[in-house]
C-alpha cells in the first residue's frame, strides 16, 4: 500500500514538471519575435541607415518597436514569406534618443512597422503599417530588377541634410 502510494505521487511529480516544461516551450515558441528578432539580420542605427541612404546604397528596412504588437505580427508574416533574414531591421524603441533622430524624421514614419524598399538611396515603395503575407510577396523585398531602369521624377531623393538658408 505504501508503494502504491510513493508510485502515484511520483507519477503526479513527473507529470506536473513535464508539463511546466511542455507549458515553457510553447511560451518560448510563441514569443521568440520578442525575445530575439535577429540571428541572420543587420541592425541598423538611425546613422547607419542614414548612411546608407547618403552612400545611394539599395536594400530594404523594416521599422519597428519592438513593444508593437502589429510589428511582432509582421516579423512573423516577414519570416514566413522568407524574406525576414534579408532584410535590415531598425528598433525605433532603441533609436528615438540618438542624436540623427532629427535626420530620420524627415522619412516621415508616421507608424510601425514600416516597410521601405529603396533604390540606390531612393524609396520606391512604402509600406507602412501591417501588410499581410500576400503583399509582402507582391513587395518582392530583394528585387531590384524592376528599379534598375532610369528612374522617374516621381521618386525624389532623400536629402538628410537641412537645405543652407543665406
Amino acid at each position: 500500500m505504501k508503494n502504491k502510494k510513493i508510485i502515484i505521487i511520483f507519477t503526479f511529480i513527473i507529470i506536473a514538471v513535464l508539463m511546466m516544461l511542455l507549458m515553457q516551450k510553447m511560451y518560448l515558441n510563441k514569443h521568440s519575435d520578442t525575445l530575439n528578432y535577429s540571428k541572420n539580420n543587420y541592425h541598423l542605427s538611425i546613422k547607419e541607415l542614414n548612411n546608407k541612404l547618403k552612400n545611394k546604397d539599395t536594400f530594404s528596412v523594416l521599422i519597428y518597436d519592438n513593444t508593437c504588437p502589429p510589428c511582432k505580427k509582421e516579423i512573423k508574416v516577414l519570416k514566413k514569406a522568407k524574406v525576414y533574414s534579408k532584410i535590415y531591421l531598425l528598433d525605433l524603441g532603441k533609436s528615438t534618443n540618438s542624436p540623427q533622430y532629427k535626420n530620420f524624421k524627415k522619412l516621415n514614419i508616421e507608424y510601425t512597422p514600416t516597410i521601405l524598399k529603396i533604390y540606390q538611396g531612393i524609396i520606391v515603395e512604402r509600406q507602412e503599417g501591417f501588410a499581410d503575407y500576400n503583399y509582402i510577396l507582391k513587395m518582392k523585398l530583394n528585387d531590384f530588377k524592376i528599379h534598375t531602369k532610369k528612374m522617374t521624377d516621381i521618386f525624389k531623393s532623400i536629402n538628410l541634410r537641412r537645405p543652407i538658408v543665406k
